[in-house]
């Protein structure tokens, strides 16, 4: 099951990734394009820093 899961969570990831990129390329051009592509890519791993670091904590702390 978690096989399928982390499968499935990656496909979605590629595809919303690849889709604001596309969005980017069609409602920007030039330099702010290619801010909004670095922002891209700043959120994502800042959000998996972020969101990695939370889990820790909620692991120690009980989520219950």
């Amino acid at each position: 099951m978690s096989l399928q899961t982390g499968i499935l969570l990656g496909a979605a990831t590629a595809a919303i990734q690849t889709a604001g990129t596309r969005l980017f390329a069609d409602f920007f051009e030039g330099e702010s394009r290619m801010k909004m592509i670095a922002w891209q890519g700043m959120a994502i791993k800042f959000g998996g820093v972020i969101f990695l670091s939370l889990g820790g904590i909620m692991d120690e702390v009980g989520w219950r």
